[in-house]
């Protein structure tokens, strides 16, 4: 078993996490799944990575275990996603900021969460992410094998964004677009 089956086995989610910069991520509590006065409760967040079953987010106060919360994903490709989520856990950081991993129970509707394929190799300063995965392609619509090509730095240091090509039709995209079409696709099956 190599080092990074180990870590691998170590990570609580099922689905490989991916580093996230560049989009808006906000949360709302709810209270027995409605949201009350959705205008005023929107707070920001900064995410931290994402998966297709679960996001990692930075806020700045503490959230407790098994509350429920709508979140909305902005990502660069394909507007706006809208979550219910639940915390699963919450770590204090630096600064009076915390980190909030939840996990996704639906998206408009309940979904049953698929696993794509990856493989998984270091990328920057010791930083894994999946060097290839297999989704279904936003511009071509075929399930193709998606090559890292690069990264997008982002604020603060040492965020990133991996980026993507199909191997089919050669786009480039972002994980948050890539994860938000490949649950589009989950729950019209």
């Amino acid at each position: 078993m190599t080092d990074m089956d180990i870590k691998l086995k170590q990570e609580q989610r099922e689905q490989p996490r991916f580093p996230c910069v560049g989009i808006e991520l906000l949360y709302s509590p709810l209270d027995h799944s409605v949201i009350q006065g959705v205008g005023e409760s929107l707070i920001q967040a900064s995410p931290h990575d994402i998966s297709l079953a679960g996001i990692a987010f930075d806020v700045n106060k503490p959230l407790e275990n098994d509350q429920e919360l709508l979140v909305k994903v902005k990502s660069p490709d394909n507007g706006e996603e809208t979550m219910q989520t639940r915390v699963r856990w919450c770590k204090p950081l630096d600064r009076q900021q915390y980190r909030v991993g939840v996990s996704i129970i639906s998206i408009e509707v309940k979904t049953k969460q698929k696993s794509a394929g990856y493989a998984i190799d270091p990328i920057g300063h010791g930083v894994a992410v999946p060097s290839g995965v297999s989704f279904i392609c936003p511009a071509c619509n075929e399930r193709s094998w998606f090559v890292l090509v690069g990264q997008q730095e982002g604020v603060p240091e040492p965020s990133l964004l991996p980026l993507y090509n199909c191997g089919l039709c050669h786009t480039t995209r972002s994980i948050p677009s890539l994860l938000s079409h490949n649950r589009e696709k989950i729950t019209e099956e």
